[in-house]
């Protein structure tokens, strides 16, 4: 199952808040029923006791998990069910059908629309068992079968929403987590290229540190040229002076062997020029050999650094491609993600309306041919009742099928996202007024409640984390704002 940090935090401390209700109901319902009903008050104690130790329990063994959610769901709505068992016979018992509404509006804490739906199922099995096993547990003065539905029909507006907004906010929490993990997969990928461009600039230092370290090669090779030129011309001048030497011997000898004198003079100084000459040639060869060895080092100090600069263009060119085909590809997946998402909502929001019209159909045809029949049946006992009856009946039918007809336009908008429409409450029964009331007022709330969240989620979306519920609002709808608040600043 798809989740999240945020969103099983979030499940948490919900889980929490539940617990706490839970525990209200079993504190403070049996002492409401000392005061309305005392025989009744160990019997409530005992029923809600065990529901909130189950419930803690599952929560010790299975935190987190789908089937305490769905436990949770179903036992925050045993609370208003064991209500009017307390309230049976007093003149609160329909006002404690309120509680169902408030409890079902708590799932939506949850986060899953499993809960939400859990919670629904037993409002519904609760409310069609006790009408035919118990009905003064349920209505005064006992079985209202046509109370029970306007009831459903209620149930199933609000259901509607709350199935949509918990989906919707548990997709949008787990889009945001999933765009947190990618920011920090794009930090890391960036962190990877800074580290590769800092390894090429070191390298380029280390090419440079070569070449330097091949220029002061270059300058001392020069040095030691230039030092053994000097040496050479030291030995040679050291030669001439020697040769000198033995030349003015010679002549002090013996002047007789002038002539023999001269010509080793010539000789000398032939050889001695001839040393020299050798010793200039080599001293010139070894310079060249030097500036030759000199002149290859720098050419291949050249070479290197232009490869090296090549291979990190190369580098730098790879690293921009691979960031740009990752954007790519990360905005292509995004795009496609979101349009199945978009998709598979528009089926199921299709599939639910056609399912929950035709269901509704069914029922108001069956309703019918029952009513018909049993208008047939009191026709024919109750001959001489059966005008004035009619009249009332045929009039509080309009009413019915009028307010049932406006509450199915308002039902159908809802299911289609389309919370403006209103129930007309213009009818000489104050019952419908009231219920008319009270559902316009539960649809201006939802719409309230759902455009604030819709505008602070798509502004989440689109990376704009400013945005806040800033309506008033009480319970639930207090609950969602507060959640969705911090939520966004948790990304911040």
């Amino acid at each position: 199952m798809i989740s999240s940090r945020t969103l099983d935090s979030l499940r948490h401390t919900s889980l929490r808040l539940v617990l706490g209700v839970l525990v209200s109901y079993a504190v403070l319902l049996p002492l409401a029923a000392l005061f309305v009903a005392p025989g009744r008050a160990l019997l409530t104690f005992v029923v809600l006791s065990v529901v909130a130790g189950t419930v803690g329990l599952m929560a010790r063994m299975q935190p987190n998990s789908l089937s305490l959610r769905a436990a949770m769901g179903g036992a925050l709505v045993s609370g208003p069910a064991v209500s009017l068992y307390v309230f049976a016979g007093h003149a609160w018992q329909l006002d404690m059908h309120m509680m169902f509404y408030a409890a079902l509006a708590m799932t939506a804490l949850l986060c899953d629309w499993r809960a939400v739906l859990v919670g629904a199922a037993v409002t519904a099995v609760h409310h069609i068992g006790v009408n035919f096993i118990i009905p003064s547990m349920l209505f005064p003065g006992g079985t209202n079968f046509a109370r029970v539905l306007v009831h459903a029909v209620i149930v199933i507006a609000q259901t509607a929403a709350l199935l949509w907004l918990t989906k919707t906010l548990a997709e949008t929490i787990i889009l945001a987590d999933s765009k947190v993990d990618e920011a920090e997969g794009q930090f890391k990928e960036m962190e990877k290229l800074a580290a590769e461009q800092k390894v090429a600039q070191e390298q380029a230092l280390e090419a440079e540190r070569r070449e330097r370290e091949a220029a002061e090669e270059r300058r001392k090779a020069e040095i030691r040229a230039e030092q053994e030129r000097q040496e050479a011309e030291e030995r040679a001048r050291e030669e001439r002076e020697a040769a000198a030497a033995r030349e003015r011997q010679l002549k002090e000898e013996a002047a007789q062997k002038e002539m023999e004198a001269r010509e080793r003079q010539r000789e000398a100084e032939a050889e001695a020029e001839r040393k020299r000459m050798a010793e200039e040639a080599r001293l010139m060869k070894e310079k060249a050999e030097a500036e030759e060895l000199a002149r290859q080092e720098r050419e291949a100090a050249a070479e290197r650094q232009r490869q090296e600069e090549e291979a990190r263009r190369q580098e730098q060119l790879a690293a921009e491609e691979r960031e740009r085909q990752l954007r790519e590809e990360a905005a292509e997946r995004e795009r496609v993600a979101e349009r199945k998402r978009q998709e598979a909502e528009a089926e199921a929001l299709r599939q639910k309306a056609e399912d929950e019209k035709r269901r509704l159909e069914e029922r108001a045809e069956a309703e019918r041919k029952a009513q018909e029949e049993r208008e047939a049946a009191a026709e024919r006992q109750r001959q001489a009742e059966i005008e004035a009856q009619e009249r009332q009946e045929a009039e509080r039918r309009a009413m019915i099928q009028k307010l049932g007809s406006s509450i199915g336009e308002v039902v159908r908008a809802a299911r289609a996202g389309d919370f403006s429409k209103s129930v007309d409450a213009d009818f000489d029964d104050e019952e419908l007024n009231d219920l008319a009331e009270n559902l316009n007022s539960l649809m201006v709330t939802v719409k309230g409640g759902l455009e604030e969240t819709i505008a602070v989620l798509a502004a989440v979306q689109d990376s704009d984390l400013s945005k806040r519920v800033e309506g008033e609002f009480e319970g639930s709808f207090a609950a969602l704002r507060d959640g969705v608040n911090f939520s966004t600043d948790g990304l911040k």
